[in-house]
């Protein structure tokens, strides 16, 4: 059981992760920006290939990803470069991975409640299925479905925000952060519910997702983005040197958390609490 839990982690995670990276890239054709790498997962690589400009590959660590595109990280002189391209352009681009995060948790839920709409749960209202099958049960047109997969997803949306007000306010700390470990854990747990908890989390997840990296924290997509409207208000670039310095501050603090809150949820699973 715990093989098959890891297996449904990673492909739950390799979805989310592809979604993302696939946002960017596709802004990033769509602006005639070069791709140099597009990568699922981090560390050495376990099968990569070479199609035009673009070197694919797979990586071994089934968390993150990225997208590197020419003038990235550092201004280049080419037409073809991100750092080229006028602030609005990079904006969508930076944008596009977490919209298409939230886009996939809107499609998930829309799934969830289309399977609702063929074969209903048992009408309750201790559970988001049991209340979503009894308001089906009272209209179920094309619509009303698609209203309902949207408000789903606003709903998971609302659980980041309440999650962040938590952490601002003091009511949680960051010892109550979940890592990788614990996201596991807790798929696994779905995953012994049934297929449509199952589900339920991925919209979730998709939709922390996309929210989280628009937080304007360094190296993240929100931090990128707001340099750029820095940019933009004031006419004038920042200088490349700076921002970098600034992103790879925020790569490290990330690191940091990553593995304190991974440290965390080993504990919590051999000792409890």
């Amino acid at each position: 059981m715990i093989f098959l839990t890891i297996l449904l982690a990673i492909f739950i995670f390799g979805i989310l992760i592809l979604v993302h990276e696939l946002g960017h890239f596709w802004a990033a054709r769509a602006f005639n920006v070069k791709v140099t790498d597009f990568a699922i997962g981090m560390g050495p690589a376990i099968w990569k290939k070479q199609k035009g400009e673009t070197l694919y590959a797979i990586r071994a660590i089934p968390i993150g990803g990225y997208c590197k595109m020419e003038g990235e990280d550092e201004e280049i002189k080419s037409e073809r470069s991100l750092s080229a391209k006028p602030w609005w352009a990079r904006f969508i681009v930076l944008f596009s991975g977490a919209f298409m995060n939230i886009v996939l948790g809107f499609v998930v839920c829309l799934i969830i409640v289309a399977w609702l709409a063929i074969s209903p749960a048992e009408p309750s209202t201790e559970t988001i299925f049991g209340v979503l099958s009894a308001r089906l049960a009272e209209n179920s047109n094309i619509l009303y479905i698609l209203r309902l997969a949207f408000e789903m997803t606003v709903a998971s949306a609302r659980v980041v925000f309440q999650s962040i007000g938590m952490l601002l306010s003091g009511e949680a700390g960051i010892g109550d952060l979940m890592g990788p470990v614990g996201i596991v854990d807790e798929i696994g747990y779905y995953a012994r519910v049934g297929g449509l908890p199952v589900l339920w989390l991925t919209a979730v997840m998709a939709v922390n997702l996309g929210i989280l990296n628009l937080l304007p924290l360094p190296a993240l997509d929100g931090g990128r983005i707001i340099f750029v409207l820095i940019e933009a208000v004031r006419r004038k670039p920042i200088p490349p040197e700076k921002e970098g310095i600034v992103h790879f501050i925020g790569i490290v603090l990330l690191l940091g958390l990553m593995v304190f809150v991974t440290f965390n949820d080993i504990v919590r699973l051999c000792f409890g609490g």
